[in-house]
C-alpha cells in the first residue's frame, strides 16, 4: 500500500476514534443524537465483548486497525 494511504489512513483512524469515543460518552446528552449513540454503544459493546470472546475482552476494532496501520508505517 502506498505511504500516502498508510498516512491517511493514520490520520483518519485519529481522528475518527477519538470522535467515537467523545461521542461515545456525551452522545446521549441530546434528544436528536440518542438512537445514533444507541448504535454506537451496541457495535462498541458488540466488539468489546462479543470479539472479546477471541481477541480478548475490551478488543476495539479501530484499535486493532489504527496499530496495524501504525505497524505498516514503521
Amino acid at each position: 500500500m502506498p505511504r500516502w494511504v498508510l498516512q491517511f489512513l493514520n490520520i483518519f483512524f485519529l481522528v475518527f476514534h477519538t470522535a467515537l469515543v467523545l461521542f461515545n460518552m456525551t452522545g446521549w446528552a441530546w434528544r436528536r443524537t440518542r438512537r445514533w449513540h444507541l448504535v454506537t454503544m451496541l457495535l462498541t459493546s458488540f466488539s468489546w465483548l462479543v470479539m472479546g470472546l477471541w481477541h480478548g475482552v475490551g478488543y476495539c476494532i479501530c484499535t486493532d486497525w489504527h496499530w496495524q496501520v501504525g505497524r505498516a508505517l514503521g
